[in-house]
């Protein structure tokens, strides 16, 4: 993998910037001008979130974009990443301009499998100020742990971890199965064979003996059967007997009730046929009911309109009230026009007033300006020069128009005060005026729909007397046409029972004529009967004869069936016991398959687990060889940074902590001096990178430290060599000689 150039929009203090990757790169400039943040525009590009870094959206912007070129594997790409800040992030990953991923998530799996985000954090990028720091975290006491996690054994140690857990568990499992085991007898399997025979044998002896009860029960069920169809034939034809009895019974008093209804029929018939005349002769007494009725209706509602016109009396008494009231009317307007009057002349006064308060005012500002001014100003009414004599003839002149002035005042203030009486007094009237108008007009409606309705109910009074007189009634003779009237409806109603009695004549004849029939019918059915239950034979001794075997037969079948039952719940008591016996064998057996899975895996894994400790096993042989090959890239890396001939290896010792081989034996780090340490961790950073890294590809923020510039010098060449051989970017503000990268970007400016 190689880089090729950055992009950057709204990012940092760089609204637009273009970076160059494609050979070593050094980006300078003050603090404060991004140089920081184009590295982590790279880190950015392969960060699997964008959480921390939204604070680099340019101040003032909604978004920011990186965009980075690089080729891998023969094939170019192009990745591009949209960082918004109130919205999510957009992404596209493009190979040989062709979409292989179109969102962040897609995209991060992609370049995970061309450049992991681990390496790049823990190897490629080295953050200000971390350059010798791996030499730290090697030369302490967790030296071993930090080499296996740079080596990534520190995963193979977490399945010695996991694996432990496993053995853990496993180990309570069959505890728990011992447990178990214990809980059955022993020679479990022999017993549970023993008692499964018994019960098997037991189960078919049940079962034999069922069988004969049951066919014993069929035997018995078909005769019982036999013995009821003849019983049942016997029993219906008793029963048949007593219905035909207890219809016979129920037709002769049928009988004998339609002989006596028919009987009382005639006599009815006979007592109505003797009514017809007494109709005739109430007939035309009632004839005049309907117009009695109404006479009485007239005068009583004459009488009741005479009393509604007396009434209305009170009507006259309102219309004078309505004459009054109209007079006072015409007075309004001489009291309206005078309180109109006396309000324009407090109107007048109260201008007056103010006026006169407003020259006061001014009069005595005046004099007061007056006694603060000095002898020779200027005289503030007609601008001449003031002297003594002119300050006293103004004074004077003020002290005069302010005594008329509060004259002038106070006499406008009693005159207005007896104007305010006045106006109160013709308020009050003016008021009283509008409730009388208001009195009057409710009096004007109320006399005219009074009027309305005495008019209305003299014209129906008028209209009754007029009926009375012309079908020649009186009112005065109310009470005796009322008399008349309830003797006249009293007989209309024995009238009306009469025409009701005779009416019914029709009705009874033909109702005789029915029951005549029906009796004769009731006495014909009567004989048929007494012939019927003549002709049909019974026996009754035989008829309980069967009784007795049925009953005989129905107990010996029940004797049967509770047998048969018993047998059933033997049966099933047994076959419960079977099923529990051998629920025992499965779960016993169950349970020893299952000891001997878990004892072989848990035998497994102990063993694997010995392969993965990380002090011997898999572990151990892995980071010797690591170690082996890392102190050879490490020693030449470190040989072509530092010339000095009696430096001949770097190797790590049995405590894994780095020495140095001289020519004068061995020596540690801490012996060094600070360039010496920066190129050592430059190489080391050099060998791991080839032992694990799919680029040689080192990123480095201000590297340079608090190195004097002897030590700077020598960091510099050493860079410029590693430039030779991979890729760098490296970021620093200071000048170093002898740091000669092959492309240098300068950031300039706030």
């Amino acid at each position: 993998m190689r880089l090729e150039s950055l992009s950057l929009r709204n990012w940092g203090v760089h609204s637009s910037l273009d970076v160059d990757l494609s050979s070593g790169l050094e980006i300078s400039g003050r603090n404060g001008t991004g140089k920081s943040s184009i590295l982590e525009a790279l880190r950015f590009m392969f960060a699997k979130t964008g959480r921390n870094y939204s604070f680099y959206v340019q101040n003032g912007e909604r978004e920011a974009e990186c965009t980075l070129s690089f080729t891998f594997d023969g094939h170019r790409y192009r990745a591009s990443k949209q960082m918004y800040v109130d919205k999510s992030s957009k992404a596209s990953l493009l190979r040989d301009d062709v979409f292989i991923a179109d969102n962040p998530s897609s995209m991060y799996a992609q370049l995970q499998n061309i450049l992991d985000e681990d390496v790049l954090e823990k190897l490629l990028y080295v953050r200000q100020g971390e350059l010798t720091l791996i030499l730290e975290r090697l030369s302490g006491r967790e030296g071993k742990t930090e080499l296996d996690r740079l080596f990534g054994l520190d995963q193979l140690e977490r399945v010695w971890l996991s694996a432990g857990d496993e053995v853990k568990e496993l180990e309570g499992e069959l505890n728990v199965l011992n447990d178990e085991l214990k809980r059955h007898p022993e020679n479990a399997w022999e017993k549970y064979m023993l008692e499964v025979d018994g019960l098997e044998e037991k189960r078919g002896r049940v079962l034999e003996n069922s069988s004969n009860l049951s066919r014993e029960s069929q035997n018995l069920e078909a005769e019982l059967a036999a013995r009821k169809s003849e019983m049942n034939r016997l029993e219906k034809d008793f029963e048949r007997i007593g219905r035909l009895k207890e219809r016979f019974g129920k037709l002769q008093l049928e009988s004998a009730r339609l002989e006596v209804e028919a009987k009382n029929i005639s006599e009815k018939i006979s007592v109505l046929e003797g009514k017809r005349g007494e109709i005739s002769v109430l007939e035309k007494e009632v004839s005049n009911l309907e117009l009695l009725r109404n006479a009485v209706r007239w005068i009583d509602e004459a009488k009741n309109l005479g009393e509604r016109v007396k009434d209305f009396g009170d009507v006259d008494a309102k219309m004078k009230r309505l004459e009054e009231l109209g007079q006072k009317g015409r007075m309004r307007q001489e009291v309206e026009k005078r309180f109109i009057d006396l309000q324009e002349q407090v109107k007048k006064l109260e201008e007056e007033q103010t006026t006169a308060r407003t020259l006061l005012n001014r009069v005595l500002a005046s004099k007061k300006s007056l006694e603060g001014l000095a002898v020779d100003s200027k005289c503030p009414r007609c601008g001449q020069t003031l002297t003594s004599e002119h300050v006293f003839h103004e004074r004077k002149r003020l002290i005069l128009e302010e005594e008329d002035l509060k004259n002038a005042s106070s006499s406008a203030s009693e005159k207005l005060n007896e104007l305010r009486g006045w106006l109160d007094e013709y308020s009050g009237k003016l008021k009283r005026y509008v409730e009388f108008e208001a009195e009057a007009r409710q009096l004007e409606e109320q006399v005219s729909e009074v009027k309305k309705s005495r008019e209305k109910v003299e014209g129906e009074l008028r209209e009754c007397l007029s009926k009375i007189s012309s079908n020649g009634f009186r009112i005065d003779e109310g009470e005796d046409l009322r008399g008349r009237l309830r003797d006249v409806e009293s007989k209309k109603t024995r009238l009306e029972m009469l025409l009701r009695d005779v009416a019914e004549l029709q009705t009874l004849g033909e109702k005789l004529s029915r029951v005549s029939e029906r009796k004769n019918s009731v006495d014909r059915e009567n004989a048929e009967l007494s012939s019927q239950i003549t002709g049909i034979p019974v026996d009754e001794a035989k008829l309980k004869g069967l009784r007795d075997i049925v009953e005989e037969l129905s107990a010996r079948r029940f004797k049967v069936l509770s047998k048969i039952e018993n047998s059933g719940l033997e049966l099933k008591t047994i076959e419960d016991s079977l099923r529990n016996v051998l629920e025992k064998q499965k779960h016993y057996t169950e349970l020893w398959g299952k000891h001997g899975d878990v004892s072989q895996e848990l035998d497994l894994l102990k063993r694997a687990r010995k392969v993965f400790h990380r002090d011997h096993g898999l572990v151990k042989y892995l980071r010797d060889r690591f170690l082996a090959q890392l102190s050879v890239y490490l020693t030449q890396y470190f040989k072509r940074f530092n010339q000095n001939p009696k430096y001949r290896q770097i190797k790590f010792n049995q405590d894994y902590s780095l020495e140095l081989k001289t020519t004068s034996g061995m020596i540690s780090l801490q012996q060094l001096s600070g360039g010496e340490k920066a190129q050592i961790a430059l190489a080391l950073r050099l060998a791991l990178i080839d032992l694990m890294s799919p680029t040689r590809l080192l990123i480095l923020d201000e590297p340079f430290g608090s190195l004097d510039e002897q030590h700077r010098r020598l960091l510099g060449e050493s860079l410029n060599r590693l430039a030779l051989a991979g890729q760098l970017i490296l970021v620093t503000h200071v000048e170093v000689d002898g740091l000669e990268l092959p492309r240098r970007l300068e950031l300039a400016g706030y």
